[in-house]
């Protein structure tokens, strides 16, 4: 699901034009832009003295085609995860969790500071050159965008760090992906066991552990690059939305279904009663027995989480009463929506080649 949505985020963002922007230009600019910088706006916008344009137009190309390969990437390392090929699923990780992601944090916090870098050369945004030289500085970008993150309430900057970049710590992803690129890796933290190679010799029970890895660990990544996009986002048109008005609530609810194994009391950890509060205020009845809709306890929790289906506490019946109403919370008092502040461009729009 939260692949699907970054996925559809793309198609959306064409579709509203987010990835355009408009400032006006006169007949005399566009030959000049066609004549004598061979159709390179972003080189004009420089030149002309319009940093801000020329810095807003290459934040939207980068973000676009960054956002698209790592979907690509994703895709395929969660469906390689599913078919028990924990090797490619672990090495996919790296370039889109690691790499890409840190490169829309960066563009969160400092836009302008990453264009300066990134003009420059790419000694500048090396992240292994970084994180040997400016690791505290890279700490310090990474919690902020955490911060400024539009899911920064299910974030964790110290787990999501060390799970990215952190090699002494036992949990980080950092041993697990570098062991599935490699054969060999002699690094203390994660050095091959002598008579073996990595990823080559798996038993069912190393496989047991990838596997749990894998899914323990990947929805947290997954939640914070939908966090950041979104933030992304939200700067550049304040209308756009690439997720439901109920999706926060169902996240919620999945995290809360996911620590249902760590924990015996379960009952504190769900959040039914916020659920059904909710509900109870939009005044739904059953589709079924007409009694007001809420649902029973945590085993009705995961059909909210992947269908958005309420199982009614008096009849059982599955009601599609959400899904139908969805696409006009919008429409309700702010306190049923969710609300996002962004700010706009305006003027012709202009859109580079990719």
């Amino acid at each position: 699901m939260m692949h699907d949505i970054l996925a559809g985020a793309i198609a959306l963002g064409e579709q509203a034009e987010l990835f355009q922007i408009r400032f006006p230009v006169t007949e005399a600019d566009r030959k000049a832009i066609d004549i004598e910088f061979n159709g390179d706006i972003v080189e004009w916008l420089r030149t002309s003295g319009k940093l801000d344009e020329a810095n807003a137009l290459t934040e939207r190309v980068l973000v676009q085609g960054l956002l698209f390969d790592m979907c690509q990437f994703l895709f395929e390392s969660i469906e390689s995860a599913a078919k028990g090929k924990l090797g490619v699923a672990f090495a996919l990780l790296r370039k889109p969790c690691r790499d890409q992601l840190f490169l829309l944090e960066w563009i969160l916090v400092d836009r302008d500071g990453f264009m300066n870098k990134f003009a420059i050369g790419p000694e500048k945004i090396d992240l292994c050159a970084l994180l040997k030289n400016e690791s505290d500085w890279m700490k310090d970008v990474s919690k902020t965008a955490c911060e400024h993150s539009a899911l920064n309430q299910f974030n964790d900057f110290q787990l999501l760090w060390e799970l990215r970049f952190d090699k002494a710590t036992e949990w980080s992803l950092e041993g697990t992906w570098n062991r599935a690129i490699h054969l060999v890796t002699t690094n203390q933290h994660y050095r091959t066991s002598t008579g073996n190679l990595n990823f080559t010799f798996l038993d069912d029970d190393a496989r047991n552990d990838l596997t749990e890895e894998y899914y323990k660990t990947v929805p947290l990544l997954l939640v914070h690059i939908l966090g950041v996009v979104r933030a992304v986002f939200s700067r550049w048109n304040k209308d756009f939305r690439c997720v439901g008005p109920l999706f926060d609530l169902r996240l919620a609810a999945a995290f809360s279904l996911s620590q249902q194994e760590y924990t015996e009391d379960h009952e504190e950890l769900l959040p039914v009663r916020e659920i059904n509060e909710f509900i109870l205020s939009l005044d739904l009845l059953c589709q079924s027995c007409n009694s007001p809709l809420k649902m029973k306890a945590m085993t009705d929790l995961e059909h909210f989480v992947v269908d958005l289906l309420v199982r009614c506490e008096k009849c059982r019946h599955l009601d599609s009463s959400l899904i139908e109403l969805e696409d006009h919370l919008y429409d309700l008092p702010e306190s049923h929506a969710i609300a996002e502040e962004t700010s706009e461009l305006d003027g012709d729009v202009v859109e580079p080649v990719m």
